[in-house]
């Protein structure tokens, strides 16, 4: 343990005060400044931090909008984008619709006069099970000879079936026997027959 000189000592305190201290004193004066100062480096380590924690960074929320997804493009317009033409068919060849309609007589002749098909078309047309082509495109030409759409209504496919109509609408130039478009409200009619039917180009937008 260390021993210190008898005498006096003088400590200076804060006020500038001069305390006098004998040799007994100042030993246990000098061992509690020692532990005061390693008290307070105990405390300047162990004091926390006072500046502010970071913010939390943001979670991707489960109920954010997502983008929606793309809609699925068509071969056509793949086909656009890579100057790629999409092969399709040759447009038909011209004919006489009026002439046509005024030769024409019976059903059974009129099948009977586009019966013969290149084979090809006729395998074709066999693969998609459609055996009254040319029954139904026969009646068409009985639906305008008629200015009826009554003719129309044995085909089967409705797509046919709606050709059918217009036509007989065109002919006879009334919008009433145009085919019902059921996606455009309730006794809608199709457009463009309405158009046609009416010589009114105003009705196809």
């Amino acid at each position: 343990m260390a021993t210190f000189p008898v005498g006096r000592y003088i400590l200076r305190t804060r006020s500038a005060r001069k305390i006098p201290l004998t040799a007994g004193r100042s030993g246990n004066v000098l061992v509690a400044l020692t532990l005061a100062g390693a008290l307070a480096g105990c405390e300047e380590r162990l004091e926390p931090s006072r500046e502010p924690p970071p913010p939390p960074s943001p979670r991707p929320s489960a109920t954010a909008p997502q983008a929606a997804p793309t809609p699925p493009r068509g071969l056509r317009a793949w086909a656009d984008d890579a100057g790629v033409a999409a092969p399709t068919d040759p447009p038909a060849p011209a004919g006489d619709l009026a002439a046509e309609v005024e030769a024409f007589t019976t059903l059974a002749a009129c099948v009977s006069g586009r019966a013969a098909l290149d084979p090809l078309l006729a395998d074709a047309v066999g693969a998609l099970g459609y055996d009254t082509l040319a029954l139904d495109a026969c009646r068409a030409l009985e639906a305008m000879k008629a200015r009826s759409s009554k003719p129309c209504a044995p085909i089967g496919p409705s797509t046919v079936r709606g050709w059918c109509e217009t036509m007989a609408a065109v002919a006879a130039g009334d919008p009433a026997l145009c085919p019902l478009a059921p996606a455009l409200g309730a006794g809608a009619r199709e457009p463009v027959c309405l158009a046609r039917a009416r010589r009114d180009a105003r009705f196809c937008g």
